[in-house]
């Protein structure tokens, strides 16, 4: 007896499969994510038509620490920027989006810019190591003067007495 298949469509193997056939037999077996979605709106809030919107969306998102932020501290400048993110959502009646709280969906946005290397942590590392992203941190500015990188450590003090044995010589003396 012979094996039935399990295709769901007999495939005529003398023509070459176009595009759009493969993409109509296409099974997706994993559903949009928030990130997902809020990647994609990052994207369409950056290209907004509406000028103000989008130079207000760059705002909230360009404040690395709180000093820099526009409406005190950088979470709050994420939340608005979610907020504008969540405005264009229900433009597009994107229900995952609309159904998300705001402070979630700062989350994601944020992880969102990660994938980007722009989350407020990489931006925020990016800006202590120097104009070269990704360069490590120089421990030279830590070390004082005449040290250098190629110096080995040799588990000596640079002290040949610690400072609070002395301290304590005057006291008993």
């Amino acid at each position: 007896m012979p094996r039935k298949s399990t295709a769901l469509v007999r495939y005529d193997r003398s023509r070459a499969v176009t595009p759009g056939e493969l993409e109509a037999r296409r099974v997706v077996k994993a559903k949009m994510t928030l990130v997902d979605e809020a990647e994609r709106l990052h994207k369409t809030a950056l290209e907004h038509s509406d000028p103000v919107k989008r130079d207000l969306y760059i705002k909230y998102n360009n404040a690395d620490w709180d000093d820099e932020a526009i409406e005190g501290t950088v979470p709050d400048d994420r939340l608005l920027a979610a907020q504008i993110v969540r405005e264009i959502a229900e433009g597009e009646k994107n229900k995952l989006v609309m159904g998300t709280k705001l402070r979630r969906l700062a989350q994601a946005l944020n992880a969102a810019r990660g994938r980007f290397h722009e989350s407020t942590n990489q931006r925020r590392k990016a800006r202590l190591d120097g104009p070269e992203p990704g360069a490590a941190i120089s421990d030279d500015k830590f070390r004082g003067e005449g040290f250098t990188a190629k110096q080995p450590f040799t588990g000596q003090s640079d002290f040949t007495t610690w400072p609070m044995d002395e301290r304590s010589d005057d006291a008993a003396a």
